[in-house]
């Protein structure tokens, strides 16, 4: 059977909600608006001391993220990541908030 909504959240127990809630808090510290001037069309999570937008860290918060009612569109987020898509198919590991340019190291020069 397919759903074509994410579970809802049941509110049981208040410890359980009063930490929900101060999670949502704190996320919302780190959810970046859009920047299409480098290439980043959609808002985004990442952290404030970072300068990238990180496709391991959008993928793992996109699970998370799913769950706050739609606040957060998770599946924008992850367009980010196809909007700079190279030519040759190829979607890096990290990208600079400030450029859009894949972030490239002597330890992993093909940023993946």
């Amino acid at each position: 059977m397919l759903k074509k909504e994410f579970p809802q959240i049941h509110y049981y127990d208040q410890d359980f909600v009063d930490i929900y809630d101060r999670t949502w808090a704190w996320m919302s510290d780190f959810w970046r608006k859009a920047d299409p001037d480098v290439g980043i069309k959609n808002p985004h999570y990442a952290y404030h001391e970072g300068n990238s937008l990180s496709l391991f860290e959008s993928c793992i918060s996109s699970f998370y993220l799913v769950y706050f009612n739609k606040k957060y569109p998770v599946h924008l987020m992850l367009d980010n990541f196809y909007a700079l898509q190279e030519e040759s198919g190829a979607i890096r590991g990290s990208y600079d908030l400030e450029t859009g340019k894949p972030i490239l190291t002597e330890g992993n020069p093909e940023g993946l």
